[in-house]
């Protein structure tokens, strides 16, 4: 079955649609939490000429770098909404190719000048705060809607004005603590209108297994094509770091110490949040700094997936969710002499990866430990 696949250029600032896009390739990768990427290739050749300005024109105006956001449809419903940050012109093809990220870099731009402060707080809140400190500012405001949310969960906040963080960054530290929640921006239609909205989600974005019955079995639905560990980065205790210098300096420390009582060496990391003075929630980054770098059990899989698949096609399951991955017989995962399968785990989607060329579509999905914040 063919699917149908839109793109859509709208101006960053106003949302105002600019154009239809003629896209030759189109590659994009949602993550959970981050802005995630895209790239595309654009014929010039073939874009409609407006009755003022001439094709080429049309298309470069519309993809400006920092000025425009594309939106992939799949089937009219948007799969991906990006900035592009990057853009190159090859005379010989007479194609431009345009890179980006996620509407969510858009606060990775925009850096904290103003001292902001929360006590008592819920987290659902203070992020909201994050987002409409920038939004209120001259020129700044890029039209998203915050529906009205709670999380149940206060925290307390200081950001010092010129710490040299962007906005974006302390929003992901505030999701990424102990107890912390998941997010997104995205682009959605509501009564035919285009409209950018910041979603949030605790405990957790995604539903759990025994929620979702969804499984990838490869070979069959999906096709195994990459496993990937990594220890580089591993750490069995984490000491944090927050406000003040010297013997003043906040600090504190979490450890795994049923690894180390398992036979794993010792390894330590050090942390730094500096714009965090109060050390209960110091202690919430330290632990789950700890939880997410002590992880043995930690591949991470790369399947190509079939989104028709019947009973369970994309859009029925989503990043976050929950699934069990199959394989029956493998060199890595050897089927048992029992005939059963080599490897059979449970897994979070934490990122998938659409790539379409003409006609063709293909669905990449990576399966991630499940460390839920």
């Amino acid at each position: 079955m063919q699917h149908d696949w839109r793109f859509t250029a709208y101006d960053l600032r106003t949302g105002v649609k600019l154009t239809d896009l003629n896209v030759a390739s189109w590659s994009s990768t949602d993550v959970l939490n981050a802005a995630g990427d895209f790239s595309a290739t654009l014929e010039l050749d073939g874009q409609a000429k407006t009755a003022t300005t001439s094709r080429r024109t049309t298309v470069a105006d519309s993809t400006r770098r920092g000025r425009s956001v594309i939106v992939a449809e799949r089937d009219g419903v948007p799969c991906f909404s990006g900035i592009v940050w990057r853009r190159q012109y090859d005379t010989s093809s007479r194609t431009l190719s345009v890179a980006g990220r996620g509407l969510a870099s858009y606060f990775d731009h925009y850096s904290q000048t103003t001292a902001l402060t929360y006590a008592a707080v819920d987290q659902f809140a203070i992020l909201q705060a994050l987002v409409d400190f920038v939004q209120n500012q001259a020129g700044a405001n890029v039209g998203i809607e915050i529906p009205a949310a709670t999380s149940g969960v206060p925290r307390d906040r200081t950001y010092e004005p010129f710490s040299g963080k962007y906005i974006g960054e302390l929003m992901r530290e505030l999701s990424n603590v102990t107890n912390g929640f998941d997010y997104d921006i995205r682009t959605e239609y509501d009564a035919g209108a285009v409209v950018r909205r910041l979603r949030r989600f605790y405990p957790r974005r995604g539903r759990t297994f025994d929620a979702t019955g969804l499984r990838f079995r490869s070979p069959g639905n999906a096709v195994l094509f990459d496993v990937s560990e990594d220890a580089s980065d591993m750490a069995t205790v984490v000491t944090a770091l927050g406000a003040g210098d010297g013997t003043d300096m906040l600090t504190t420390t979490a450890a795994n110490t049923e690894l180390v009582n398992a036979g794993w060496p010792a390894y330590s990391v050090t942390r730094a949040y500096k714009d965090v003075s109060v050390l209960a929630t110091l202690a919430q980054y330290a632990g789950a700094d700890v939880a997410r770098l002590s992880g043995v059990d930690d591949e991470s899989f790369s399947l190509q997936v079939d989104p028709t698949f019947s009973g369970q096609p994309w859009g029925s399951w989503d990043l976050g969710d929950d699934c069990q991955l199959i394989v029956d017989d493998d060199p890595l995962f050897p089927a048992g002499d029992d005939g059963s399968p080599g490897l059979v785990r449970e897994r979070r989607v934490t990122a998938h990866r659409w790539s379409v060329q003409g006609s063709a579509e293909q669905l990449t999905v990576t399966l991630d430990r499940k460390v839920i914040p």
